[in-house]
């Protein structure tokens, strides 16, 4: 059929649906047991009864429905459940849709339906026609009705079995079931079965063109044959599970009559067999004397008619008359029908149909057709009756079985007499007792029920007494029989009875009676009796006869000397044996290997028994001249026997003493060794074309290899069976043609259990062993590489065409072998080339995965990795094969990235990737039928999804490989079905299981992996995106998978509750990239979804409970908020209840391993060596290599008194095992969930997070984990990540908090009060579980502990919230910190002086707040009385060399540098305090700072700027200020906290100061402007404040002038560079410079501009110092400024001569001009904000990135929505407003400071000064009350001045100046003219103004006095104007 335009699917359900959606509800109900689906099957089965009853039976064609059909191009046609009415349909469609229509005599509507149905699925089968893909849909729907009704019939319970089912599913499919029966279902069954005819289907399909491609072709055909075997199943099933009716049961009984395929010769299938059996049952059950009326009269009607023609129907015959003749005896004897039978004559009618079976060979026909089938003995019901028929026969008649018996005596006589006399024997001899052995033999040699016991439990005295009568005459019987067959034995019997017992010994138990049996025999005095004296004797003589004269001793020691001059195959002559004895001693043989093989215990007894001599004998015979089939056959026996390896090394000396191959011969000759198995193989079996000898000696190697002694020369073993077999096995001629598959395979099979056992060991490199070297071969481009990969090739070619005979059967079996071994080197590789590395033998190794990127010889292309996708592809139906395929692409993407030459074929061929794809989809949707390749195909797409760039998993998920932008993984019509969609399809499936209990340990793996492919498409940056937008559009697949996933964790631990956690972990994960992304891509409604999904609350009540009632200290809105914790109160949302159910946090310590007799050293060594690691990171004990470890470990003969302690062992490694698996998951669900917690709070939308009950939500979360974390036994890694949790929670609280009150929503926020009232609990947790933590926890949970308490005592601590809040929110933390006593700071001392430098740092930190809390000075008070602060500043003098060494790195570590950073500023925290302060004081920290030389090693700025600044320099600046600035800002707070009387502190830093004075001289160095940065700004006004806080009331106390005069020198340098520093930074055109050259973002404009108005308020504040002093208690004043209006110039100042130069009154003129500007311009900023905050809505692009660059504020997104945006540019507008606030204040501050100074100034040289008043002096410091910090903190504030000017005008006023000469007091005299001029009355006029205004905003914020009063800058302003118009008036009265 070709296929047509695409159709639209129908929405109706045609026939294919319909079966697919029954058979789902019957699997669920039946198989996987979910009783809740029970009322939808119920429904489910009514609407399909039709079907289900008549299976094969289609709707009619409908005369009126083809012309609907043929009008539908025009007219339209109309299906059922379609509401769009009628649909037009292309002329195409309805040709094909008439063609279905014919063949199948299907109605046309429902043909229609069904083409639509597969132009539907062309995604599953891209390459076939919509036609195709019908006509396979067809048969598929009929083989799942039938397969439903099978479940069905399978699951009621009856006669034969009892289903584990629920009572209420059984009870209603037995009614279910009944009703069918009732309807004549046997009858339609049987009818159809008999009409379905394989061949005629065939060519049916095949003349209307309906069959495809072989795959095609191979899928119809297995889809019939299933449906026959289905139907004949299911007729099977009703005959075995209850009573048929009459009726019913006479046409199960001539189901063969009209047999024409029996009848023409055709051979038995399984479907026949299936109901041949099902007749017997029916026989079997409780008959209707009808039935037994009329079945007997159609029996004697065959019976009486002629003998069947072919031997199929003469194999049904007899069979049936032979069951029918045991049904009849057994029933007579049971007197169920005596008096009908009696009546109608049939009580002697079981010997006449046993005697027509007979007459029809029934026992041979049983053996030859039925047995035969491949398929016979899977079904154990069929295998159960076969015995029972078997067992009844021997037992029902005994006499008929002895006459059988003697029959076979007279045959065996008659057979004797002719052979004797040379004559053929007759050929119509009766051989039915023979026939019946070989049944016997053959039936327990295949059966695997271990049913052949009971032919020896007579001789059981294990059998129980209370056993029934009828079962003890059974057991006789069957022994009976077997001794009444080796009775009197005659030569024709004897092969038959050795194959007898050969048969009854084919399991253990059997093995160890026939043994017993035989070896009792023997001391029996009869010479006739077979007994094991009897064989091995027999086989002496043999020997004795046969060997040659210079043969081997047998008779010396096992393992001694032996002759090396002569080969036992050298030429001799020899006696031969007539074949009737071969066949004697073969059949022998095969019984001792069965023996042997079946019971271990045996073998023992052959090496043991002095008087056998057995293995002596059996090398000897290897030595003779005997026929190669004997040799084979010896030689199997002894390579069963080398199985036992207390013996090994005994048969490796009796393969070297008799030379079978010499193991002796050095590797270098590689010529074929000239005797022993290579010379049978060269000379014998090659021209037979038989190669069982060679096959058997490597199954001997096989077995033994492994114990092989380190001496031998094992390199001719290993070229024997790789260079000579397995090279040549393709090229030799056989016997069989299948021959040359079993020489491959048992060399092969050696490799693999070789590779299997191996362990790589570097000793191996040195002395190599047999398994190095195989496992060197392997990893090689050898011989033994290249015909594996040969032999996977040619797999590959002939299962492409979908042939199922014996050779494709063959070559699969051996591939499969190959890909073991790829398997196990491939899992050996990355060990064995890591010890190759280490160990000092050097070696060429290309590796498993690199040959399978290798050229195939046999194409010429590098198509091997590419073998492996073909095997997925045409190995659908060998399971086997696909797994293993699947697990060698996994491991290989695992080891080798290079995997673009598997996605380039895919690439070339579309017609092949196309079928790959549907392979790979069906592996997934059919998981279920086999599970271990499901989970290797996720593997496979697990390690590719880690590989870069687009491979061949982006192919099967359906990822466009050529786009990276373009997927296909929606749902559109025709699209291509792909592994994705598979994926989704049965993760739906299996969460709609109904509980835990249904989920089976696949299942359970399954999931883990399949969601973990989910999670790797989420997380990777090319897949993510295509991949949640698909999630997304499938209903929120991962938010449903995430909430219905939680009812499949089961309550108990095993494998399937962790493999489902870790599932539950992969969802988890997958959803946090889904948010992550969602809100990167702003999805508002996809986020909001998922954040309803996961934090929605149902409240039923409202009450207040918990610890949380008990505040009464806060609003009735803020304890509402708390209402809810309790389980009344309201469903708790899935992000609490994951936490609080599904996660636990604890886990049970293991037990010590305690041993009896093993050396607990040795036990931990072979723990350590069989360690593994899973792909998860997962840690474990690989069980069986650690068995082999402990078995080597201990010689062989202690090893029964070890087994304890290694039983001990392995259940020890076990459960270890479990727990860490456990301990894995837990952790993984936990760090999961916390992920989700985490990127909600980073990532998620500020107002979807802004209601009450998600708050709520985080609280209780909160809470949660401060109660697991105290938990007992928690584990210490998920401790780690709950503390991690609760860190970034507050972290968020405290940034919300801060958000909100900066947003003006302050008022809104009730949570804020009732995370505070929560903090009892919490915090109380918190300390305690830090507390209590022993030394073992991590450095990671010491640091989130401490960053967790840190954070949560800092939460209400911001300056945004009121002083109440702040002071009673510390109030609380401090309480509950004093509950814990001084054990929380003894532990926090401990943790700041040992552990890694986070955790220290953390520890500093959390001090540092704990003082900040303290207002009682207890932490302080402990820091001295503990030690704590004497060690603080010992290790500060301690780090000094490191600190060098550090700072002289070129790359200097951050670890030193931070650790420094919070010890300073701990000190500057304890500094505030006056205690704190004083205690550094007098605890010698002035001492350690002047001998700290790492401060000398500042990198000097003037020997840089000479050069030009370097990159170099600028980094070891940085460094240096890391660990100098932290210093000078705890040296300035001890300064700020002390009082101004506190002379010793100042003298000690002055001290501090010029032992240091060249680095404080480099910091004021930095004033060019053009290069300075915001850092060195911060260090000229940090150091500067020093300067002026010291300079005041400090003294130096020396004892000898010269040092006075040397630091009064220093003193004078520091007291220019303070004037230098006003001169540069009291122009204000020097600031744009700086700004320009700083700032490029608008925050650090304002930053940098603060910093310098700081450090001129600084400046000033020392000159103000300075201008007005105490000198003795008296009021005085000093000059500073020389008389002259010209200010320096900008870059003058360091050029300048004198002081004179730039220290003059010009810099104070001119700073007054630019301050009053300055000013002006920052309230007009300042205006200019206010009216941006209130026009929010309005803001250009421009602005809006201007605002968002620099924020500071709650979300961390590279991108917002608007309503964050609109928040965002409100908090910076508000900070910036308040920014021009604060440097307004400063401003202020310095006019007020300038106007003072100058006014002082002009006081003096305008009254006081006179000419001839100049005296020499030193400059004198004084300290004055106003501070530094008040000018930096709050310089607007108008306090009031210790000095009016009106009290110094008669202040004596000592100068600054001397020695002035004429032309400069010409100068000052000519300065009261000029000044008029540098301050003219509108500069006057306007700071006036401007006081007045800033006046009344000061007032309005503050309130501090009266806007009405007046200010000081008016006092010194209009104190100026008269100073000047004195002046002015003097002038002018001077002039007149």
């Amino acid at each position: 059929m070709s296929g047509g335009p695409p159709v639209k699917l129908n929405p109706g359900c045609d026939i294919w649906e319909q079966s697919q959606a029954l058979q789902a509800l019957v699997k669920n109900v039946i198989v996987r047991q979910q009783v809740s689906d029970l009322p939808a099957l119920q429904r489910a089965l009514i609407a399909n009864k039709d079907a289900l009853l008549n299976p094969l039976e289609n709707v009619p064609k409908n005369s009126s429905h083809r012309s609907q059909i043929q009008s539908a191009p025009t007219q339209g046609v109309e299906f059922q459940g379609e509401s769009s009415g009628k649909r037009k349909l292309e002329q195409d469609f309805v040709e094909e849709t008439l063609i279905m229509s014919d063949l199948f005599g299907l109605n046309e509507l429902k043909s229609a339906e069904l083409l639509l149905a597969g132009e539907a699925n062309r995604g599953r089968y891209p390459s076939w026609p919509r036609g195709l893909i019908s006509v396979h849909l067809y048969y598929d729907a009929k083989v799942s009705f039938v397969h439903c009704l099978k479940l069905i019939a399978r699951a009621v319970p009856g006669f034969t079995w009892v289903a584990e089912i629920d009572g209420d599913v059984s009870q209603y499919l037995s009614t279910f079931l009944d009703s069918l029966v009732e309807s004549d279902l046997i009858a339609k069954l049987l009818k159809g079965l008999k009409s379905l005819d394989i061949v005629k289907e065939f060519e049916k399909l095949r003349g209307q063109r309906a069959l495809g491609t072989s795959r095609h072709r191979k899928m119809v055909f297995d889809s019939i044959k299933a449906l026959q075997d289905s139907l004949s199943e299911v007729i099977f099933c009703l005959s075995c599970q209850r009573k048929l009716s009459a009726r019913d049961s006479n046409l199960l009984l001539e189901y063969f009559k009209p047999s024409d395929e029996l009848m023409d010769g055709g051979s038995l299938t399984q479907s026949n067999v299936t109901m041949l059996f099902a007749i017997v049952y029916a026989m079997d059950s409780e008959l209707d004397q009808g039935f037994v009326q009329s079945a007997h009269k159609y029996l004697t009607a065959c019976a009486t008619s002629a003998d069947p023609a072919s031997e199929s129907y003469k194999t049904v015959l007899s069979f049936i008359y032979f069951a029918w003749s045991v049904m009849l005896r057994k029933s007579a004897n049971e007197n169920l029908f005596s008096e009908p039978l009696a009546s109608m004559g049939l009580t002697d009618d079981d010997e006449y149909f046993l005697e027509q079976s007979l007459n029809l060979d029934v026992f041979l026909m049983f053996t030859t057709h039925l047995m035969s089938l491949p398929s016979f003995f899977e079904e154990d019901f069929v295998v159960k009756k076969t015995h029972q028929l078997i067992s009844d026969f021997i037992l029902l008649f005994p006499l008929k079985v002895r006459d059988l018996r003697n029959q076979s005596d007279e045959v065996a006589r008659t057979h004797a007499a002719y052979t004797d006399q040379g004559l053929n024997p007759p050929t119509d001899l009766r051989r039915d007792f023979e026939h019946l052995m070989k049944l016997v033999s053959e039936f327990y040699l295949k059966e695997t029920l271990g049913l052949s016991v009971d032919y020896w439990r007579v001789n059981d005295s294990r059998l129980s007494p209370k056993k029934s009568f009828d079962n003890q005459q059974k057991y006789l019987a069957l022994h009976k029989f077997l001794l009444i067959s080796g009775d009197y034995l005659p030569p024709l019997l004897y092969v038959p009875y050795m194959d007898l017992l050969r048969g009854l010994s084919s399991c253990e138990e059997s093995a160890h009676h026939c043994f017993a049996f035989l070896n009792q025999a023997s001391q029996s005095p009869s010479q006739t009796v077979i007994s094991m004296d009897h064989f091995f004797n027999a086989l002496q003589m043999y020997y004795t006869h046969l060997r040659q004269e210079r043969a081997p001793n047998p008779e010396s020691s096992i393992g001694g000397p032996a002759s090396r001059s002569m080969s036992v195959y050298s030429p001799r002559q020899a006696t031969l044996i007539n074949p009737q004895e071969i066949q004697g001693l073969e059949a022998v043989l095969e019984l001792l290997q069965t023996i042997c093989s079946n019971s271990e215990a045996v073998t023992p007894a052959l090496f043991e028994n002095v008087s056998w001599k057995a293995v002596y004998t059996l090398f000897g015979l290897l030595s003779c001249r005997v026929p190669l089939s004997l040799k084979a056959n010896v030689m199997k026996l002894i390579a069963i026997l080398g199985r036992n390896t207390k013996f090994a090394v005994s048969l490796w000396s009796l393969i070297d003493k008799y030379q079978l191959i010499s193991l002796q011969q050095s590797p270098s000759k590689r010529a074929i060794p000239s005797g022993g198995i290579p010379q049978e193989l060269e000379e014998f079996e090659n021209k037979q074309g038989v190669y069982d000898l060679s096959v058997n000696f490597v199954k001997l190697i096989g077995n033994i290899v492994t114990y092989c002694p380190k001496s031998y020369n094992l390199d001719s073993v290993l070229y024997f069976m790789v260079d000579k077999l397995l090279n040549n096995f393709n090229t030799r001629t056989y016997k069989n043609p299948n021959d040359q598959y079993l020489v491959a395979e048992e060399v092969l099979r050696v490799v693999f259990n070789v590779v299997e056992h191996y362990v790589p060991s570097v000793s191996h490199f040195s002395s190599p062993t047999f398994g190095f070297k195989v496992m060197n071969l392997l990893y090689k481009d050898s011989i033994l590489t290249k015909k594996i990969l040969y032999i996977i090739d040619r797999a590959v070619g002939k299962r492409k065409e979908y042939l199922e005979d014996l050779e494709t059967k063959s070559l699969s079996k051996l591939c499969i072998i190959c890909l073991d071994i790829i398997i196990k080197a491939l899992q050996r590789q990355e060990l064995f080339f890591k010890l190759s590395r280490e160990s000092s033998m050097k070696q060429m190794l290309v590796g498993i995965d690199a040959l399978l990127l290798s050229v195939n010889p046999r194409s010429q292309v590098k198509d091997h990795l590419n073998n492996m996708l073909m095997l997925v592809l045409v190995s659908d139906t060998c399971k086997d094969i696909t797994c293993r395929a699947t697990k060698v692409l996994a491991l290989h993407a695992s080891l080798n990235s290079n995997q673009s030459r598997s996605l380039k074929f895919l690439c070339m061929e579309p017609a092949v990737s196309s079928q790959v794809l549907q392979s790979f989809v069906e592996i997934i949707e059919d998981y279920d039928s086999d599970y271990s390749s499901a989970n290797n195909l996720l593997e496979y797409t697990i390690s590719l999804l880690e590989l870069p760039g687009r491979n061949v998993a982006h192919f099967l998920l359906g990822f466009d490989i050529n786009h990276k932008s373009t997927t296909s993984l929606q749902f559109p019509l025709n699209s291509v079905r792909n592994c994705l969609h598979a994926l989704t399809a049965v993760l739906d499936q299996l969460l709609e299981v109904s509980s835990p209990d249904c989920i089976s340990p696949d299942d359970s793996r399954f999931l883990r992996l399949a969601y973990r492919v989910v999670f790797k498409l989420c997380s990777n940056s090319e897949t993510s995106v295509p991949t949640l937008r698909f999630f997304q559009n499938l209903d929120g697949f991962l938010s449903r998978h995430l909430l219905e996933f939680r009812r499949l964790i089961p309550g108990h631990v095993d494998s399937v509750s962790v493999d489902l956690q870790h599932a539950y972990s992969w969802i988890m994960k997958s959803l946090a990239y889904d948010i992550r992304v969602s809100c990167v891509y702003q999805k508002r409604s996809n986020i909001s979804k998922i954040l309803s999904t996961l934090m929605e609350v149902t409240k039923k009540e409202t009450h207040t409970t918990g610890a949380f009632s008990g505040f009464s200290g806060y609003s009735s809105s803020f304890q509402h908020s708390l209402v809810g914790l309790g389980e009344e109160g309201m469903r708790k949302a899935w992000i609490v209840t994951a936490l609080e159910d599904d996660i636990e946090v604890t886990l049970q310590p293991q037990g010590t391993l305690s041993l009896n007799v093993l050396d607990s050293d040795h036990v931990m060594d072979a723990f350590s060596l069989s360690e593994s690691e899973t792909s998860e990171g997962l840690l474990y004990f690989d069980v069986k290599l650690l068995h082999k470890f402990l078995i080597e470990m201990v010689p062989t003969e202690k090893r029964s008194s070890v087994l304890d302690d290694i039983e001990c062992i392995l259940e020890f490694a076990r459960v270890d095992n479990m727990r860490k698996d456990l301990a894995l998951s837990r952790q993984a669900m936990l760090s999961a969930w916390s992920q989700i917690v985490k990127i909600i709070l980073a990532s998620a939308p500020f107002d979807l997070l802004y209601t009450e009950e998600k708050q709520q939500v985080l609280l209780e979360i909160l809470q949660l984990m401060a109660e697991n974390i105290i938990c007992p036994d928690v584990v210490p890694e998920m401790a780690v990540t709950m503390t991690g949790t609760m860190l970034s929670i507050i972290s968020y609280f405290r940034q919300f908090l801060l958000h909100s009150l900066n947003a003006g929503m302050a008022d809104d926020i009730p949570q804020s009060s009732a995370i505070q009232s929560a903090n009892t609990n919490i915090l109380k947790n918190l300390i305690q579980f830090y507390i209590h933590g022993n030394a073992e926890m991590s450095e990671n949970l010491q640091v989130n502990i401490l960053s967790s308490l840190l954070a949560f005592l800092r939460l209400f601590t911001t300056d945004e919230l009121t002083p109440e809040e702040v002071t009673f929110s510390k109030k609380h933390n401090w309480n509950i910190v004093l509950s814990f006593g001084d054990r929380l700071f003894k532990r926090i001392f401990s943790d700041c002086s040992v552990g890694h430098v986070v955790q220290k740092s953390a520890a500093y930190c959390l001090l540092t707040e704990l003082l900040n809390l303290d207002s009682q000075q207890v932490v302080v008070q402990c820091m001295i009385s503990q030690g704590f602060l004497n060690k603080l500043v010992y290790e500060i003098s301690s780090e000094n060399h490191s600190l060098i060494e550090n700072l002289n790195n070129p790359e200097p570590s951050s670890a030193i540098f931070v650790i420094n950073n919070v010890k300073f500023c701990l000190l500057a925290k304890l500094a505030q305090s006056p205690i704190g302060a004083a205690s550094l004081v007098h605890g010698g920290l002035f001492e350690v700072l002047k001998k700290l030389s790492f401060i000398d090693a500042r990198p000097l700025t003037a020997s840089n700027v000479v050069h030009g600044v370097s990159e170099y320099y600028l980094q070891q600046l940085a460094a240096f200020r890391q660990v100098f600035m932290p210093l000078l800002e705890c040296v300035h707070t001890i300064l700020t906290t002390l009082s101004s009387t506190h002379r010793e502190a100042a003298s000690l830093t002055l001290e501090f100061v010029v032992k240091h004075l060249d680095v404080f001289m480099d910091v004021f160095h930095q004033r060019n402007f053009k290069i300075v940065d915001e850092t060195a700004l911060k260090e000229i006004k940090v150091a500067a404040g020093i300067i002026n806080f010291a300079s005041v009331n400090g003294s130096l106390k020396v004892s000898d002038a010269d040092n006075s005069a040397h630091l009064s020198e220093h003193l004078r340098k520091l007291h220019l560079q303070m004037l230098k520093l006003l001169a540069d930074f009291g122009n204000t055109d020097n600031w744009e410079v700086a700004i320009s050259n700083t700032s490029d973002l608008f925050h650090s404009d304002s930053s940098t501009r603060d910093s310098l108005i700081s450090i001129l308020c600084v400046l000033l504040t020392y000159v103000k110092g300075h201008a007005v002093g105490a000198l003795d208690g008296k009021v005085a004043s000093q000059i500073l400024f020389f008389p002259s209006v010209v200010a320096p110039s900008s870059g003058s100042v360091e050029s300048a001569k004198g002081n004179n130069d730039y220290c003059n009154m010009g810099v104070l003129f001119k700073l007054l001009h630019q301050l009053t500007d300055e000013i002006v311009r920052r309230v007009i900023d300042e205006k200019r904000g206010h009216e941006k905050l209130f026009e929010q809505d309005r803001y250009s692009p421009e602005e809006e990135e201007k605002y968002l660059s620099g924020r500071q504020v709650f979300s961390s997104q590279a991108t917002y929505f608007q309503s964050q945006k609109l928040l965002i540019i409100r908090t910076a507008l508000q900070a910036l407003i308040n920014e021009k606030d604060e440097q307004i204040r400063k401003l202020y501050y310095c006019i007020e400071t300038v106007s003072f100074v100058l006014n002082r100034h002009l006081e003096y040289y305008f009254v006081h000064f006179k000419p001839g008043y100049f005296k020499e002096s030193a400059p004198n410091f004084q300290q004055i009350r106003r501070t530094a910090a008040l000018a930096q903190a709050s310089p607007g504030k108008r306090g009031d001045f210790p000095f009016s000017p009106r009290t110094l005008k008669s202040t004596k006023m000592p100068t600054f100046f001397h020695n002035y000469s004429e032309e400069k007091l010409a100068q000052i005299q000519d300065f009261q003219t000029e000044v008029l001029t540098a301050l003219p009355v509108r500069l006057l006029e306007r700071i006036l103004d401007l006081d007045s205004i800033l006046a009344q905003f000061f007032f309005s914020q503050d309130g501090v006095r009266d806007s009405e009063s007046e200010t000081f800058i008016g006092v010194n302003v209009k104190h100026i104007v008269r100073l000047m118009q004195i002046s002015s008036y003097r002038m002018s009265a001077d002039n007149n």
